[in-house]
């Protein structure tokens, strides 16, 4: 992966990823529910899967907060780049 070549361990990094697994799984059940019935083709256009993909991270919790906390849990995995950028990341 694009974070292991960075540096970072693989086993720290998916720990750090499992620690948000249950927001991860409430943005995509959000997410689903907002698009039920539409499939394949028949799916919203770009512009209103991002909005809606937006807006059900916002209701998990996926703030700024949230979004430094996974930068500085991936930077302590050893993604080390990733340490100066963590306090500036912003959610929305």
């Amino acid at each position: 992966s694009h974070l292991t070549a960075m540096g970072g361990s693989y086993p720290a990094i998916r720990q750090c990823i499992q620690a948000k697994e249950p927001m991860i799984r409430g943005v995509i059940g959000c997410q689903s529910n907002q698009l039920s019935g539409a499939c394949g083709l028949a799916l919203p256009p770009d512009n209103v899967l991002v909005q809606t993909t937006k807006q059900c991270a916002i209701r998990q919790g996926f703030n700024t907060p949230a979004v430094q906390q996974i930068c500085r849990c991936f930077a302590n995995a050893g993604v080390r780049r990733l340490a100066p950028l963590c306090s500036k990341m912003r959610a929305w």
